[in-house]
């Protein structure tokens, strides 16, 4: 059985995790940073320690940006359309990312299929996480309706 403790411990294999994709973007100079910032976000860590599972979004966009490093376009748009899908403001930088990537890059072959990828992975990402909460919400309501 999953007790508050264990609930309470996600957040730690969450920040762990994106500590760890840091480094393994940055090498040894990304997971310092990362440790840096965590550490000093005292505006984060007291509102993480308010309420349980809320880095979901910052780890779901550590992963996105692995991704995009190892050029995994639509697992990362998908990974990024949830962190946008739990907490909105990473939608906005999405599109200023794919946007400056592209304006960059357009006269490379393959970089329009790169971004429509990114571009169908987020959507569908952002649905599946709708989508999710919807049913979740529906269940938790008792309502067999659809809103």
């Amino acid at each position: 059985a999953l007790t508050l403790r264990g609930f309470a411990a996600i957040d730690a294999l969450l920040l762990a995790g994106t500590v760890a994709v840091c480094g393994a973007i940055g090498g040894l100079g990304g997971a310092a940073a990362a440790l840096i910032f965590l550490a000093s976000a005292t505006d984060l860590m007291s509102y993480a320690t308010w309420s349980f599972c809320r880095l979901d979004w910052l780890a779901a966009l550590a992963g996105a940006l692995l991704l995009i490093r190892r050029g995994r376009w639509a697992a990362a748009g998908a990974l990024w359309g949830l962190s946008s899908a739990l907490k909105i403001f990473p939608g906005p930088l999405a599109f200023l990312f794919a946007t400056a990537w592209y304006a960059g890059r357009r006269a490379e072959p393959g970089s329009r299929r790169a971004l429509a990828r990114f571009v169908a992975g987020w959507t569908g990402g952002v649905a599946v996480c709708l989508a999710c909460a919807s049913l979740a919400l529906a269940a938790a309501t008792g309502s067999s309706r659809w809103p």
